[in-house]
């Protein structure tokens, strides 16, 4: 959704994202970059439920002592990403 490349003294302020179809917010090779006030939001149980409509595989993940049907697509979740 928001991409910088060899940016200098960037400043990002009061931001709302909402279920970026790929990355978030990526900082490729900056500096001097400054980011407050940011609300990423991912909406994991509508997209699965997207997904469910048009059929998905689901595969088993142990996590801990609780096993989870976990889909098979691409879910984005990636927030920041900080690129040398």
């Amino acid at each position: 959704m928001i991409y910088f490349h060899l940016s200098r003294h960037v400043q990002v302020n009061d931001v709302l994202i909402r279920n970026a179809p790929y990355y978030h917010v990526v900082f490729d090779d900056c500096e001097f970059v400054s980011m407050q006030d940011a609300e990423i939001f991912v909406d994991i149980w509508g997209q699965l439920s997207l997904h469910q409509l048009f059929g998905t595989d689901f595969e088993p993940v142990e996590y801990g002592q609780y096993s989870l049907e976990v889909p098979i697509f691409p879910l984005n979740t990636d927030g920041i990403d900080i690129w040398a």
